[in-house]
């Protein structure tokens, strides 16, 4: 795990690799949004559904190999291992992060 990952961010790549739903979750402010395959989850009763469906469909792995922040957002390129075409893939999360909680997670790109 990248060590200069903020706190939210390693719990949630943690609790990802455990495919622990309510553990990530937890980590997403009241209101929260993540966007993923075309649908928008707000509020961390549909995150934790999302998470939960995400899991089961794909027992992916994530791991972070770079980070860094830009323009109020951390950005990270993760390897995506799991039960899908084209695994592994790299993909590009840009994290929002407001008082220690996640708040936004738009739809992750290809990164290289």
């Amino acid at each position: 795990m990248l060590a200069d990952l903020p706190p939210p961010l390693h719990g949630y790549f943690e609790a990802s690799s455990r495919h622990d739903p309510d553990a990530l979750a937890s980590l997403f402010a009241d209101g929260a949004t993540v966007r993923d395959e075309g649908e928008e989850m707000v509020g961390a009763a549909a995150i934790r559904d999302w998470a939960e469906a995400t899991f089961r469909k794909y027992r992916a792995t994530l791991t972070p190999v770079a980070v860094e922040e830009r323009e109020g957002a951390t950005l990270v390129k993760v390897e995506v291992t799991g039960s899908f075409p084209g695994s592994p893939i790299r993909l590009g999360f840009r994290f929002q992060i407001a008082a220690g909680k996640i708040t936004d997670i738009p739809t992750s790109v290809i990164a290289n």
